[in-house]
């Protein structure tokens, strides 16, 4: 960018010299022209075009050719004077009339010759000499002439507007220029403009007195350098110039200086960048080695040579790539290759065409430590070879699997289907019976999101109602306290149980079969009150979090026989849940069985620790409105009591206890 600003610099200044000289030259000729004397006695083979003069004379009003020339031109040795514009074919008729006029006039001076265009396109240079009341008019044909005296005219216009330009442009130019004579005094510049571009003179000043190299013999010689002046306006204290210097054949010298802060300041900055990344690769400990497209070292960091186990003064000697490799192989530092050479090849190739454009392999060394060696080839053909010391990442891999593998082995122990989900609905961990029964249900592994497994929940167990899945999502995904529980049945012999975990996941547990759901219909005519312990002993999860007194178990209910032991276990089922979700951590539920006539009553009843009984409320929880549906189906009724705690008293008929042939039994399943 420099040159070309210095040759447009030295050709702009070159324009404006011979442009000078050419306008100077051309001025000259048109005064020469203009000046000379007219041909008064010329040979022209045509008569008055252009060589010799026509002389004619007016006198009571007739005009009359006095040579040869005039009566060609007149077309007749006289005519009138009125007819005389007309005879000469001039275009200005009116003011060649006045032109004769004023030459008669003795009031007025003698008017000098005149040109009068004709025409034929000529131009005629008449002179009139008063005699008395005679004129003689002398008429020349300057045709020629005066097209030459015109084109001078529009050259030398032509190379003043030029000369202008060029000025112009060397004035207006943002590159500083000046003109040195032979003892280095400034004898041109354009130090005006470019000081408007916001430059102190004296500054200015001070860069055209820097003298120009000279050899022993005082002659001056072109030249390109970075100069410096002392500012205290730029916050190094310094700025900088590219100058240049051409001398012409005068012993003069040209002189060009462009800024070259910017350049500087990025270079300054380039430099700084190199330093400070120097330096983070000679600290970082990821080994770094970069060769050339000639597969030969170019930057290498300590770290390469310690996990390596190189001599940093033997690699500082440039080594090849296939040197290195065959080093490292004769230490035993790669791993053993059926082939070596055409492993080595391929990476010697990273990158071409035909072979492989990444690599990454793990290299056990000898004294134990695995290194991670990964190649990446550079668009312009060099490679970067970064190794990674992964022993410590290894080992913690290896204790990390075997905790969780025993983890695994502990949850698995007592065979309870377990799943345990992240906060945000990731599952970490599914039991076996679990996983059976994803791939049983949808013949697919388990979902990785929970939210989507309890939909497969929902397909598969729930009929008439469905899961609160909003309401377990939420539960899931928020940060509780450790132990605390949510309920979700499924079914009456299946429910799920959520209970938040340390670190915010939460374990999902299955009490009841998930695989083999299917549980018969009859108890085979066993006794109410073996059925209602029955119930209990499979429901005790929902005892975890509250107490459960002795059932008060009448003999009159358990001799009962029960003929519909299902329903008898989805109402005690929602029974115990109601209670649970309202005084889990807080009280003592107790549970009564009874026939009174010809119904049976089953009632449950929660003392609370805290004197908050009047404040709990079971209408709207979703155990309760099952609870009625089925109670309702069946012709039975359900209250509610909050006195002396909460409380629920369901009667039933007796003879939903008794085979009826007629009766269908209602198939919903509980959500929740």
């Amino acid at each position: 960018m420099e040159a070309v600003m210095s040759l447009a610099g030295q050709q702009l200044l070159a324009l404006s010299a011979s442009g000078l000289a050419m306008l100077l030259l051309s001025v000259c000729v048109v005064l020469s022209l203009r000046g000379q004397k007219r041909p008064r006695e010329q040979s022209d083979p045509q008569g008055v075009c252009g060589v010799r003069e026509a002389v004619i004379i007016i006198r009571a009003g007739q005009a009359e050719a006095l040579n040869e020339v005039a009566r060609k031109a007149l077309g007749a040795a006289s005519c009138t004077a009125r007819d005389l514009a007309q005879a000469l074919l001039l275009s200005d008729g009116p003011g060649f009339d006045a032109f004769i006029r004023d030459s008669v006039d003795p009031g007025r001076a003698p008017a000098g010759p005149r040109q009068f265009p004709t025409k034929d396109d000529r131009v005629l240079d008449i002179r009139a000499d008063p005699d008395g009341w005679q004129v003689r008019l002398s008429v020349l044909d300057v045709t020629r002439t005066a097209a030459r005296e015109q084109l001078a005219v529009v050259q030398a216009q032509r190379f003043r507007d030029a000369f202008d330009r060029v000025s112009d442009l060397a004035r207006r130019a943002p590159v500083l220029q000046w003109r040195q004579a032979a003892d280095g005094r400034v004898i041109w510049s354009n130090v005006d403009a470019f000081a408007r571009l916001g430059w102190e003179e004296s500054l200015l000043a001070r860069l055209m007195a820097l003298p120009c190299d000279r050899d022993a013999e005082g002659i001056a010689h072109a030249f390109q350098k970075r100069v410096s002046l002392d500012d205290t306006n730029h916050p190094d204290g310094k700025v900088w110039f590219e100058v240049t210097h051409v001398p012409d054949m005068q012993d003069e010298v040209l002189s060009y200086a462009v800024p070259a802060q910017k350049v500087v300041d990025a270079e300054n900055s380039l430099s700084r960048f190199v330093e400070t990344l120097t330096e983070t690769f000679a600290h970082l400990p990821t080994g770094l080695a970069i060769f050339d497209r000639n597969r030969e070292l170019g930057l290498f960091n300590p770290a390469l040579s310690h996990l390596l186990g190189l001599d940093p003064a033997w690699m500082a000697a440039r080594p090849s790539l296939a040197v290195v490799l065959n080093t490292l192989r004769e230490r035993r530092a790669i791993p053993d290759q059926s082939d070596f050479r055409s492993w080595r090849d391929a990476l010697l190739h990273l990158g071409t065409p035909g072979h492989p454009d990444h690599y990454e392999e793990e290299w056990l060394q000898p004294s134990g430590r695995t290194l991670r060696v990964v190649a990446r080839p550079h668009p312009h053909g060099a490679m970067a070879l970064l190794v990674v010391d992964i022993t410590t990442d290894l080992e913690l891999e290896r204790q990390f699997r075997a905790r969780s593998d025993m983890r695994d082995a502990v949850l698995e122990l007592d065979g309870t289907p377990r799943v345990i989900i992240d906060m945000d609905g990731t599952v970490r961990y599914a039991a076996p019976e679990v996983e059976r029964f994803s791939q049983e249900a949808l013949e697919q592994a388990l979902p990785p999101r929970f939210a989507a497994f309890l939909d497969r929940l929902n397909e598969r167990f729930v009929q008439d109602a469905s899961l609160d899945v909003a309401r377990m999502t939420r539960f899931i995904s928020r940060a509780g306290k450790v132990d605390t529980v949510l309920f979700a049945p499924l079914r009456t012999d299946v429910v799920m149980k959520l209970q938040k975990l340390r670190g915010g996941a939460t374990l999902a547990t299955f009490r009841g079969p998930l695989v083999d759901a299917s549980m018969p219909s009859s108890c085979g005519g066993a006794g109410a009150g073996e059925v209602l312990q029955d119930v209990l002993r499979q429901n005790d999860h929902l005892f975890d979090l509250i107490v459960l007194a002795p059932p008060l178990i009448s003999d009159d209910f358990s001799a009962l026989s029960c003929e519909r032991p299902d329903l008898m276990r989805r109402v005690v089922f929602n029974m115990l849940l109601s209670m649970s979700e309202i005084g889990r951590n807080r009280g003592t539920m107790q549970l009564a069985a009874d026939r009174l006539d010809d119904q049976v009553v089953l009632s449950v009843q929660l003392v609370l620790a805290t004197r908050d009984n009047d404040v709990i409320g079971l209408e709207g929880l979703l155990p309760v409105t099952l609870l009625r549906r089925y109670v309702d189906a069946e012709g039975g009724t359900v209250e509610l009591t909050t006195e002396g705690g909460a409380g629920m008293r369901v009667l039933l008929p007796l003879t939903t206890l008794q085979p009826v042939d007629s009766a269908v039994v209602p198939a919903i399943s509980a959500a929740g």
